[in-house]
């Protein structure tokens, strides 16, 4: 719970008296076991953006694509990878089995060479949710934020980290009364 608030690996091992690769093992086991994506469902109005990360070294960058649902605010999928119509393409495909009526994005190409024309809508006013989702990502997670000199190792590592913050604070799906400390 403490990565998943805003603590980096190594700080949550020096609270703890451990070391990072502890604490790595710790959050990948519950996050694979507890925060899984949402199971596909039906969703009408589909929010798609895309904001960039580090892969390795400051001169690779990782585009993290987000889905949300419209209506709820909800993180319906990522996908982790270029700025491309391939990675992109990979995350439509997923999408198009939750029968969405109309996707909403910026006007960027790849959206324009992907979605057809009758279920795309472009333009800034609806891409307000993802663009608070993604300010909340780098604000929750050590590991999103820009000012830091954090690269991930690991594409999966990424993937578990957006994962716990859907679970923990987009989704709704975790209550934030289990974590608090019974003081004796």
């Amino acid at each position: 719970m403490l990565y998943g608030h805003g603590s980096s690996l190594r700080t949550v091992a020096q609270l703890l008296g451990t070391c990072a690769q502890s604490v790595l093992r710790w959050v990948c086991d519950f996050v694979d076991t507890v925060c899984s994506k949402p199971a596909p469902g039906t969703v009408v109005v589909i929010v798609v953006d895309e904001m960039w990360h580090y892969l390795g070294r400051k001169a690779n960058q990782l585009w993290i694509w987000t889905a949300i649902d419209h209506e709820t605010g909800r993180l319906v999928d990522w996908e982790c990878g270029g700025r491309d119509a391939t990675t992109f393409g990979q995350l439509l495909r997923r999408l198009k089995r939750r029968g969405v009526r109309l996707f909403c994005t910026d006007h960027y190409i790849v959206y324009e060479s992907e979605l057809t024309v009758g279920f795309h809508y472009q333009g800034k006013d609806m891409t307000v949710a993802a663009e608070r989702t993604h300010s909340r990502l780098r604000h929750w997670l050590a590991r999103f934020r820009r000012r830091t000199c954090v690269v991930s190792r690991s594409r999966d590592m990424v993937d578990r980290s957006i994962a716990l913050f859907a679970y923990l604070h987009v989704d709704g799906r975790d209550r934030p009364e289990r974590h608090r400390l019974q003081l004796v």
